[in-house]
């Protein structure tokens, strides 16, 4: 009888932690946005995630590009919140491969706002998107934008870019994907 209970216990056991749900966080979404100048693009980027189970906090590694035509990035601010809260200001440092922070994994879900600004020395202007892959699942949804001067000349991007919208003198391209899992960071040319 103590042996069936242990293996009944056993199979129970097993059964539960089978069933239970890998505690992870997960990269959900993505809306960038780059404002391209003649010299500059200032990038602003909103992203989302959400946990799995207790995942705990979130260390994250945001990349830039690494070309020689752009400049150091220069961070404008990092934010975050989780579910029902106010925004707060993110610690971070900046390292060769990018900006370390941590999120707070006190909150199922997370939202991530990061702004910066790269000098660009070069006709063309880089985005890093591939870095999704390394979250092993597609986001479920992306959003790029591009505002573009009409001075500057004809846009011309390596992702499928639509006009969205034209006002004083700047054009809006964007594209939305559901699921996005990028084969290329977003490039684009003048």
């Amino acid at each position: 009888m103590l042996t069936s209970i242990r293996l009944l216990t056993a199979l129970l056991w097993l059964a539960a932690v089978a069933g239970a749900p890998s505690c992870r966080w997960h990269f959900v979404s993505e809306h960038v946005r780059l404002d391209i100048r003649e010299s500059t693009v200032r990038v602003t980027g909103v992203y989302d995630f959400a946990a799995t189970g207790s995942a705990g906090d979130l260390a994250i590694v945001y990349p830039f590009p690494a070309d020689s035509t752009l400049g150091a990035p220069q961070i404008l601010s990092i934010v975050s919140r989780g579910a029902g809260e106010q925004a707060h200001d993110v610690a971070w440092v900046l390292c060769d491969d990018g900006v370390h922070l941590v999120l707070d994994g006190r909150s199922r879900n997370a939202t991530l706002e990061v702004k910066y600004a790269q000098s660009l020395s070069d006709r063309r202007a880089i985005y890093v998107l591939t870095t999704t892959r390394e979250w092993g699942e597609p986001l479920r949804s992306a959003v790029l934008e591009v505002a573009w001067p009409d001075r500057m000349g004809v846009l011309r991007a390596n992702w499928p870019l639509a006009l969205a919208s034209h006002k004083a003198g700047t054009a809006l391209y964007r594209l939305e994907a559901s699921p996005f899992m990028p084969d290329s960071d977003l490039l684009v040319t003048w």
